[in-house]
């Protein structure tokens, strides 16, 4: 069963039973807007009197304990876990703070939900709720609406105390850094005196022929004093380039041409990836045929000689599908005199989907193609492949065919990759010369509007850059950064600065308002192309595609907080919708396991998308071969698995922490898309909920 189909039959399943509801529950639908009789109030004021009660019924059971139990826990956490520099201790304390607010809410109203209805059964208690004018669907919602309303207040209570918590410690954390940054400008003082009393010594040795010994001089680190000035409590907006089209890694750039040319360095750890967005299709003549006749790329590298040129060229590649990861081939190619290799790869059938009559009988999906050059000495020129070019990579499906396919323009290019960052480095300490590599950021120019923008009273705007270094040489030198930034439109004029990197911390650069070009018409802009390189040798830089970034207006860091406690609640709200439905048929050890089982489905999408995709791989259609023989029960298993996750709401999107412990904003967007998830996926749960309590028997 494919990925397509998969979701299809999952919301078809949504819509039936959405429909079902609908020809049932209308009536009871109704009620909700309407008063019985004069005293009485709407139904919605009769679901808050259920929820009010079921509120009562949770603090009386002591859930006012959870705050103090996750304050000791937390507080023992804080006081065990010391990180390694003072910069990550907020965004560690945060990870802390709301991470134990989650896991513990979701544990308690995961018991609370689940074991209401069937102790209320058991007590006879739903019988005298039956007797009062309150439809079951009332009797349903207030339950959901009276476990989240308390979810609610727990969640402002622990949120209130997790921001007094952390303005404390960055209050804590200012004063010690305060503290340390005037240590160290003492004993930089003190070691400058001593410097100079060496100096005089020193005069006098050389007359006598001797030679005096040099104090080190360590500069205080300029992140403790912004550290101790600033603090840690920020909610940074900010523009960042495209994901894959905006960051590059490359070896060499040529500002001659317009726009400038990218150079794949050999030899390097340097990759540049070609993306085909639509399926790569031939005739199953073509990719069944014998070998000579079927498709293959064409590969087109002008090469640029390094100092010590080589007399040939190699290229790696691979070829992988990008719904089946694990799927991939790999060639080691060899370019010609014409800078040129083909590849016809040994099993198409794995790469290419078979047309016939104008139609795709498998969709394999997109294909991405990574290569690489172990040649020291050349740079390859990479080409941007828009239709006005030529492209480095394309694929002929026929060899009797002059049409080609071509892969997506602009290839995203990446370096050595560290700690899930990419690394520039430095010039090599012994050989000296240029910068060997730099980041390459594109700001698109539709998003850069002047009007918009803070400018400073010189008409400057500000870029942030987080930024990490690696020194592998020259240990006792500052890590300096130079930066090259200019518009597209006008290449030439090329905005150049020069600054020390402060590790840990964002670092500030101001850059002029004429980069940003037209005002008025987005078209006329241009993108903004800003390139990083490390010019201290024996040093690396580390970034990633949100390293840098064109800086907006701070938020407020106490509302940004309480966006990711929102993000907690309706995690917490859609789980306790799941375990009351769950608990309206069920025993509450039965509802219990029940909405465990469907929470860690929820959680698990990735992984049972992983093993369809490996079964795919592994095992062959035709049963002839494979590592992975899987019989029809098997697949069947799997697809069924498949469904149920489909199903099930994705808990891993709701993230509380993806924002905060960078110190970003998050967008309203972003948390208004979730909880546009949870209405959409409580419809058919609200749904199922009312169709079984519409047969229980309440007594």
């Amino acid at each position: 069963m494919t990925f397509t189909l998969t979701y299809i039959i999952a919301y078809s399943v949504f819509a039936v039973v959405i429909v079902i509801f609908c020809l049932c529950a209308w009536k009871d639908v109704f009620m909700l807007f309407r008063r019985p009789t004069r005293g009485m109030g709407t139904g919605f004021s009769r679901i808050w009197a259920v929820a009010r009660t079921t509120v009562a019924e949770a603090w009386a059971g002591r859930v006012w304990l959870l705050p103090a139990l996750w304050l000791a826990a937390v507080l023992i956490l804080m006081l065990v876990v010391v990180p390694y520099d003072k910069s990550e201790r907020i965004p560690l304390y945060l990870r802390v703070l709301i991470t134990g607010q989650e896991w513990l809410l979701l544990v308690m109203m995961w018991v609370l939900a689940c074991i209401s209805f069937p102790r209320e059964r058991e007590r006879k208690i739903l019988v005298t709720n039956a007797s009062k004018p309150l439809s079951r669907l009332e009797l349903f919602l207030g339950k959901v609406v009276g476990f989240s309303v308390t979810a609610a207040l727990l969640l402002v209570i622990m949120g209130l105390m997790s921001y007094a918590i952390i303005t404390y410690a960055d209050f804590r954390n200012r004063r010690a850094a305060a503290e340390e940054y005037v240590l160290a400008e003492s004993d930089y003082q003190q070691a400058l005196e001593k410097r100079r009393q060496e100096s005089m010594a020193s005069s006098a040795l050389k007359l006598q022929g001797g030679t005096a010994q040099k104090t080190d001089i360590i500069v205080p680190s300029e992140s403790l004093k912004k550290l101790s000035e600033e603090g840690s409590l920020f909610a940074y907006n900010y523009i960042t380039v495209p994901k894959k089209t905006g960051f590059s890694i490359v070896g060499m750039m040529d500002f001659a041409s317009n726009p400038p040319t990218r150079y794949l360095k050999g030899g390097s750890q340097e990759k540049v990836i070609y993306h085909f967005a639509t399926n790569l299709t031939a005739p199953p003549e073509a990719i069944f045929g014998p070998p000579g006749s079927r498709p293959f790329f064409f590969f087109f590298f002008p090469v640029q000689l390094g100092p010590h040129p080589p007399s040939t060229a190699q290229v790696n590649v691979i070829v992988r599908r990008t719904k089946a990861p694990l799927h991939q081939q790999e060639k080691s190619l060899t370019l010609d005199s014409r800078l040129v290799a083909q590849w016809e790869p040994d099993r198409p059938d794995e790469i290419f989907s078979p047309m016939a009559n104008g139609k795709v009988l498998e969709d394999l999906g997109p294909v991405d193609i990574t290569l690489s050059c172990p040649t020291p000495g050349v740079y390859l020129n990479i080409l941007d492949g828009k239709p006005s070019g030529q492209p480095n990579v394309c694929l002929v499906p026929i060899r009797t065919s002059a049409n080609a396919i071509w892969p997506d323009p602009e290839p995203q290019m990446l370096g050595f990759e560290r700690r899930d960052q990419q690394q520039v480095a430095g010039p090599d300490p012994k050989e000296g010369g240029a910068w060997p590599e730099m980041a390459v950021y594109r700001f698109k120019g539709p998003d850069l509007n002047p009007a918009k923008l803070p400018l400073d009273s010189k008409g400057d705007f500000t870029v942030a850059m987080a930024l990490d270094i690696d020194k592998q040489d020259n240990r006792e030198l500052d890590t300096q950064c130079y930066v090259r930034a200019y518009n597209e439109f006008k290449p030439n004029e090329i905005v150049e600065r020069k600054f020390d990197v402060i590790e840990k911390r964002v670092n500030s650069l101001k850059l002029p308002s004429t980069l940003l070009g037209n005002e008025t018409d987005p078209s006329k802009r241009g993108d903004v192309v800003i390139l990083v390189m490390c010019a201290t040798p024996g040093h690396w830089i580390s970034l990633n595609e949100q390293a840098i970034r064109i800086e907006l207006p701070q938020s407020s860091f106490l509302l940004n907080l309480f966006k990711s406690e929102a993000v907690i609640f309706l995690e917490i709200t859609l789980l306790v919708l799941i375990g009351v439905t769950c608990s309206i048929r069920l025993g509450w050890p039965v509802a219990m396991l029940m909405t465990g089982l469907c929470y860690m489905l929820g959680n698990f999408a990735e992984v049972v998308a992983d093993w369809q995709s490996a079964a795919k791989v592994f095992a062959n259609p035709q049963g002839n071969s494979g590592i992975l023989n899987m019989d029809n029960l098997q697949k069947g298993a799997l697809d069924f698995l498949g469904l149920l996750v489909a199903i099930m709401p994705d808990f891993t999107r709701m993230e509380p922490l993806k924002y905060l412990v960078d110190l970003r904003d998050m967008p309203w967007s972003y948390l208004g898309y979730e909880a546009a998830l949870v209405a959409l996926f409580s419809l058919p749960f609200i749904a199922l909920g009312y169709m079984l309590i519409r047969k229980q028997e309440l007594g």
